[in-house]
């Protein structure tokens, strides 16, 4: 489970790039 959210810290990390207001921050809070 550890390294899933490794990968998906990864994802985010990508997407907050492509998106600077980074609306999946506030889903990631979930």
């Amino acid at each position: 489970m550890i390294e899933l959210k490794k990968q998906y810290a990864v994802l985010d990390e990508k997407v907050l790039s492509k998106i600077p207001l980074g609306p999946l921050k506030n889903k990631k809070k979930d």
